[in-house]
């Protein structure tokens, strides 16, 4: 924890060593303070080895009450680091308080180590000034900001190439000004930046305010992950935790830019268990696994079905439901709330008796459905079928595919409660493998998956494939994400797929969490984040309209 705390009209340095690796790294930072007082605390160290990203913002990127320490938790923590280091501009605590665009000439040097962390320190860096500049007491005029925002894209472009992003500045629903801001001065801020990112300096745009929106609703008064009359997302449980869920958010679009080869292809998983030892039984009882548990009344209730890519050791399922189950405390220590309570098909390896949550071929879907659906009652179904359907012993002919997805997506909405979600998570890509499963073979049934569901006004899509591509590269012959010669995934991918599986999820949970609010108003509203009044009505109409206190 070295770290400056406070400057005035001062330029300081510190070296330090560490041991990385196998070498030793010498890291200088440089600290450039404002004209009068400016607290800065310069970056940590940066990895040579790995991925180093930076997130830049106020409070609604802090450690205290925004979401930084989620994305440090499921980027660096859960990778060891092998995805990419994460650190925030300032430190996680009250020196990171970027607040406005305005001077900052001054901030993002120190922020960002500079001169002595050169172009290419930093392979992912985030940025975020909004609440600040429609502040009253901060305001910034939109002339300024966009010629702010054109400064500081350009040095973000600078110091770390196509790695560079805009984040938007959310939207809050209370019917009060919180300091004096407009909720139409963030709609104007967030046009004015994203013109700069696209159309003027042309770097990426993590659009958090979109993904806000899509759990809360448009216009929303009230939202269970955001405080009430308040902008941030500190809520803690029983409400689901909105730190958590912006980091989700933030955590899946900022690993799209990580580049390929500063990802570390280490992984501790053994040898995957051959798939032939699935047993192609036609009764479902033979092959089905165990029965779903019965489903959480407090929470939304999630089933994953999906093969070795989301079962447990070798896939992403156990990490989503890490994420989505047991989110980190806030930073003082505060339990949060889970967002979800989240199954697998045949139950969870090592937890469930009698599990086996190999899901096959989309024949073994159409023959185990049923089981694994159990009464029914889901808020949120995410289904895969594809690899198996591709490996030659247990092939699917693509006319059957069809059938057999349109089936099992039928037998799903059945069983969904009031206004559920199916997510549909497109077969992931592989280079060269031991199965001999072609990338020609999944990107036909994935397209063919896609024909099916794509018009469904319940189905979301969960592109892991576009996802991995998007890191991999198009056709690519390995990837550190993915474990050589195997269509498995490293440690790092594996969080990868999981973290961007886990979002998709979460984005579907709002009509859940907004039913038990409207649900439990009467009791709740006065501890938690739950409508008084009609504007935070739930989607979900009179359906389920007696659910349980919250």
């Amino acid at each position: 924890n070295i770290r400056f705390n406070s400057f005035k009209n001062s330029r300081s340095l510190w070296t330090m060593s560490i041991h990385d690796g196998k070498r030793l790294l010498l890291c200088t930072a440089l600290a450039a303070g404002f004209a009068g007082t400016y607290s800065c605390v310069p970056p940590m160290p940066v990895s040579i080895n790995v991925s180093n990203m930076m997130l830049i913002g106020d409070s609604i990127s802090m450690g205290a009450s925004g979401y930084s320490l989620n994305v440090l938790s499921m980027i660096q923590n859960a990778t060891n680091g092998s995805l990419s280091t994460v650190q925030h501009g300032g430190g996680f605590g009250s020196g990171g308080q970027a607040s406005s665009s305005a001077g900052w000439a001054q901030k993002l040097p120190c922020y960002l180590g500079m001169p002595s962390f050169a172009k290419g320190s930093w392979s992912v860096v985030t940025y975020n000034a909004g609440l600040h500049d429609c502040d009253t007491n901060e305001f910034v005029s939109p002339q300024d900001y966009a010629t702010n925002l054109e400064g500081i894209f350009t040095l973000m472009k600078n110091i770390s190439g196509a790695g560079a992003a805009w984040v938007s500045t959310t939207p809050f629903g209370s019917a009060a000004t919180p300091a004096g801001i407009l909720p139409s001065c963030v709609v104007q801020r967030n046009a004015i930046a994203k013109t700069v990112a696209m159309d003027k300096v042309g770097i990426a745009i993590i659009d958090l305010n979109a993904a806000v929106t899509a759990f809360c609703g448009t216009n929303y008064t009230l939202c269970p992950i955001q405080l009430p009359q308040n902008l941030h997302f500190m809520t803690v449980a029983p409400m689901p935790s909105g730190q958590q869920y912006t980091g989700l958010f933030v955590a899946s679009q900022a690993q799209l830019l990580v580049p390929r080869e500063k990802i570390s292809n280490i992984s501790t998983w053994g040898e995957p268990v051959p798939w032939a030892s699935v047993a192609m039984d036609t009764t479902a009882t033979a092959t089905c696994g165990a029965a779903p548990a019965p489903l959480s009344t407090a929470l939304p209730n999630v089933l994953i079905i999906g093969d070795s890519i989301s079962e447990t050791t070798s896939g992403y399922g156990p990490a989503v439901r890490a994420m989505l189950e047991d989110p980190i405390p806030r930073q003082d220590g505060t339990k949060t709330g889970p967002l979800a309570s989240v199954q697998h098909s045949g139950g969870w390896a090592g937890i469930t008796p009698g599990a086996n949550e190999q899901a096959g071929p989309s024949s073994n879907g159409v023959a185990c459905i049923d089981a694994w659906l159990g009464s029914g009652g889901w808020d949120v179904v995410s289904f895969n079928f594809g690899i198996h359907d591709c490996w030659a012993p247990q092939r699917v002919n693509a006319t059957q595919y069809a059938s057999n997805v349109r089936d099992i997506y039928n037998k799903i909405t059945a069983k969904l409660a009031p206004n559920g979600t199916v997510v549909w998570t497109s077969t992931t890509p592989a280079g060269p493998n031991v199965y001999n499963v072609s990338n020609a073979c999944i990107a036909q049934y994935n397209a063919i998956a896609l024909k099916v569901l794509g018009s469904k006004v319940n189905v979301i899509v969960n592109d892991l494939n576009s996802a991995v591509d998007k890191v991999c590269g198009t056709n690519y012959t390995s990837c550190p994400l993915q474990r050589w010669n195997d269509v498995h995934f490293t440690n790092a991918g594996k969080q990868f797929t999981a973290i961007q599986t886990a979002y998709t999820i979460a984005s579907a949970l709002g009509p859940a969490w907004r039913h038990k609010c409207d649900a439990a108003r009467g009791a709740c509203a006065a501890t938690c984040s739950c409508p008084t009044v009609g504007p935070m009505a739930s989607a979900r109409g009179a359906a389920g309209t007696t659910g349980p206190q919250v």
